[in-house]
Parts: structure tokens; sequence; C-alpha cells
């Protein structure tokens, strides 16, 4: 599925992050959180390509996010 099969999401998304407060700030302690969990819970499959994929995925959705977000914010 490509990220323009979930665009319809994104207004909703945003708006959610909006009301649980969640600020830019945030975006980078959760990823850390993430990539620490992805590599305990997987050991050893969690290999470079593995993180890779999960990076870019990440990276594209929290600044999806964010952008959404600033959008969201200055229409409220």
């Amino acid at each position: 599925m490509t990220w323009t099969a979930w665009s319809p999401l994104r207004k909703p998304w945003a708006a959610a992050m909006v009301r649980y407060g969640v600020q830019e700030q945030h975006y980078g302690p959760v990823a850390s959180a993430l990539f620490m969990t992805l590599k305990q819970e997987l050991g050893d499959d969690f290999t470079p390509e593995v993180k890779c994929a999960w990076t870019e995925t990440y990276l594209l959705l929290a600044g999806v996010m964010k952008d959404a977000g600033a959008k969201a914010n200055k229409a409220a």
C-alpha cells in the first residue's frame, strides 16, 4: 500500500495529535522508544535493512504528521 492510499487519514490523524497535545519535539523520543522496542523484540531479526525500512517509514509518517499538525494548529 502506498502513502497515497493513506492520504485521507492525514487530517483525522493530525487532528487527533493536536487534541492529544502532541508537539514537534515529541517525535524524537517516540522514535527512540520505537527503535529500542523493535531492537529488543526482534533481536537478530532487526537487521540493517529492517532498521532502514522502519526509519524511512517513521520519518515519512512523522513528517506528514508534523506538517498536518502545524496546519491544524494554524487553523484552530
